[in-house]
């Protein structure tokens, strides 16, 4: 009887571990805004990506998508942020995949980047040099 209850007691704990992570698995696409908010993000050197999906899979796999490029890599989860990190990143032209673009590859972060789970989106904060404060990006579940 004792062996039973303890069987019982780890299939609920290993469920309901699992349960965190399995949440966020399913497909995801860029915030969608309209004229007037982009007009005001673009005046304000706010600029939001846009037009980009992203694939989070069962396997901690991760495909992300966007008008120039893929990247493709593991995911894990931590409380409410996930972490995505890169394994590889290819061109989505055929002719740049073989050329380049002025003769380079995209490259990759050699460190996962992280985006905080809020009411099944994913926001990200991206720091990019071009840019003084973060980009918000903001990935809506389909």
């Amino acid at each position: 009887m004792k062996l039973n209850w303890l069987v019982i007691l780890i299939f609920l704990y290993i469920s309901c571990k699992n349960t965190g992570s399995i949440s966020i698995v399913g497909n995801y696409k860029s915030k969608q805004y309209n004229k007037i908010q982009l007009f005001f993000k673009s005046i304000s050197n706010n600029p939001s990506p846009i037009g980009s999906s992203l694939i989070i899979n069962k396997d901690s796999t991760y495909s992300e998508i966007n008008c120039g490029n893929t990247i493709n890599g593991r995911w894990w989860v931590n409380k409410d942020t996930l972490f995505l990190f890169g394994k590889s990143n290819e061109f989505n032209n055929d002719s740049l995949k073989i050329h380049g673009l002025n003769g380079s590859q995209p490259k990759i972060e050699n460190k996962p980047y992280f985006g905080i789970i809020k009411n099944n989106n994913i926001v990200f904060n991206l720091e990019l040099k071009e840019y003084k404060k973060p980009l918000e990006h903001i990935y809506i579940k389909q």
